[in-house]
């Protein structure tokens, strides 16, 4: 009865893959050079979630869609309000500005039967240079591609 058991479950179970068997059997992925959003760059090609094309054939678009406000802080008005009863220059406290940056930068990549948009959310002013930067690097590396063809 004992026997009958360890027969079943090692029919239920499978025997295990030979870890070298499985690892050369799989393809290696590229390395990745740079990456906005869901779109990544390898040195031959680019990678987003509508398909894989070469990098020589593909146009890259950024258009910032973000904006920055300036206004006065809480903190500084409440500041201004408590020391205004003492000296007039508490008033000083409301020339205090602080900026904020919000929106997104959409990158498009344009290539042959197909088109991919990114939105990548933004917070701050360094966030967009970042981004920016990123997707200047993508599209040296298209040109490069070209001109390497």
């Amino acid at each position: 009865m004992f026997d009958q058991d360890i027969v079943a479950a090692m029919a239920m179970y499978p025997a295990p893959m030979n870890p070298e068997q499985h690892w050369s059997a799989a393809p290696q992925p590229a390395h990745v050079l740079a990456a906005v959003g869901d779109i990544q760059a390898t040195a031959t090609h680019l990678i987003t979630p509508s398909g894989t094309v070469p990098l020589s054939t593909v146009n890259i678009y950024a258009m910032d869609q973000t904006h920055t406000t300036s206004k006065t802080p809480t903190w500084a008005i409440i500041a201004a309000v408590v020391t205004f009863w003492f000296a007039l220059l508490g008033l000083l406290f409301l020339l205090v500005k602080e900026a904020k940056t919000e929106g997104y930068v959409l990158v498009t990549v344009d290539g042959p039967g197909m088109r991919h948009v990114s939105q990548v959310p933004v917070f701050t002013a360094e966030q967009r240079a970042d981004v920016m930067q990123r997707a200047a690097y993508l599209q040296m590396l298209a040109g490069q591609a070209r001109t390497a063809r």
